[in-house]
């Protein structure tokens, strides 16, 4: 494979993706305060970051509300309350399709996701 850069170099190719919250999550029951969302959501825009991944979009019905934080099902209000600057970046989600029913994602035109990433499992 061709070197396509060096170390100091801008490569348009790549794209760097943030999942603070959905990694994070896993630790802390995506127990996060929006002023912390908000603030990553911040430092992700000023850094240039393509992608922030917000949470998981899980099934409230396989899923006790009590036992999360609200970012493991991230409803589109949320995010919404979260994104208050103009921004060109990808706001995703993380979905796994066997903790995601019945079908829990808004239409594209409503949602305030821009991005899906699925897995089966």
């Amino acid at each position: 494979m061709a070197q396509k850069g060096n170390l100091l170099s801008v490569r348009q190719d790549i794209r760097v993706v943030d999942a603070t919250i959905r990694d994070g999550g896993l630790c802390n029951d995506f127990r996060f305060s929006d002023k912390f969302v908000q603030d990553l959501y911040k430092a992700n825009l000023k850094a240039g970051v393509d992608y922030m991944e917000f949470g998981y979009k899980a099934s409230k019905e396989i899923f006790d509300e009590d036992d999360f934080g609200k970012w493991k099902f991230c409803n589109d209000d949320d995010i919404r309350t979260v994104m208050t600057y103009e921004t060109s970046r990808t706001v995703a989600t993380a979905i796994a399709w066997s903790s995601s029913r019945p079908r829990p994602l808004s239409p594209a035109t409503t949602s305030a996701r821009s991005s899906v990433k699925a897995r089966r499992k």
